[in-house]
C-alpha cells in the first residue's frame, strides 16, 4: 500500500489522492486499509516514512566510506538523486499539508533536521581532511539550494540535467574545500 500511495500523491498530491483510489491502486479494501492506518492521514505519515527510509540506508552505509570526500561526494550524489526521484514527495505534502497538518510539519521538520545532521557531519569531516577554513553553514546552504532545485532543472531540461548538475555540485563543493 505504502508504494502506491508514494506513487499516487506523487502523481496527483494528496488532497486529489481519495482512500478510495488507494485501495484500488493497492488493491485492498477500505477496511483493510483502516485496519493499518486510523486515517489518510497516518497513511501519509507512514508513506513519509517509507520514502525516508532510503537516506537512513544509505546513510548508514556512507558512514563506512573513509575518505571523507568521498563520502560528501557520495552524499551529495544519492540525495540529488533521491530529490529527483521519490525523495520529493517530503516537501510536496509538507507543502500541501504543514500549514493545517502539525503531525506532518514536525515530521519533515525532523527529516530537513537529519540531513542538515548528515550533510554538517561530511562537511566538518571532509573540511579538516583537506585543512582548509571554509563557512560550512553556506556550503550546506548551497548544497541544500541546489539539490532542491534540481527537480526543476530536469523537468524543463531533461533527465541529463541531473547528472550535469550533481557533477557540477560535487565540483564546486569540493574545489571550496581545497579537494
Amino acid at each position: 500500500m505504502l508504494v502506491e500511495g508514494q506513487r499516487l500523491f506523487l502523481a496527483q498530491g494528496y488532497t486529489a489522492t481519495s482512500v478510495d483510489t488507494i485501495c484500488d491502486g493497492a488493491g485492498v479494501t477500505k477496511g483493510a486499509f483502516f485496519h493499518y492506518f486510523r486515517s489518510k492521514d497516518d497513511f501519509a505519515s507512514q508513506v513519509l516514512a517509507f520514502t525516508w527510509q532510503p537516506v537512513l540506508d544509505v546513510h548508514a552505509e556512507i558512514e563506512q566510506v573513509s575518505d571523507p570526500g568521498a563520502r560528501l561526494a557520495e552524499h551529495i550524489t544519492f540525495m540529488t538523486e533521491w530529490v529527483c526521484d521519490t525523495g520529493r514527495l517530503v516537501p510536496m505534502l509538507a507543502q500541501e499539508l504543514g500549514a493545517t497538518n502539525p503531525g506532518i510539519r514536525t515530521q519533515v521538520s525532523g527529516y530537513f533536521a537529519g540531513w542538515m545532521t548528515y550533510l554538517e557531519e561530511f562537511l566538518r569531516a571532509a573540511a579538516a581532511d583537506s585543512g582548509r577554513n571554509v563557512d560550512i553553514g553556506a556550503l550546506r546552504e548551497f548544497i541544500v539550494a541546489t539539490t532542491e532545485g534540481i527537480p526543476v532543472a530536469r523537468n524543463q531540461l531533461g533527465g541529463q540535467a541531473v547528472a550535469n548538475v550533481t557533477r557540477h555540485l560535487v565540483d564546486a563543493v569540493m574545489g571550496a574545500l581545497g579537494r
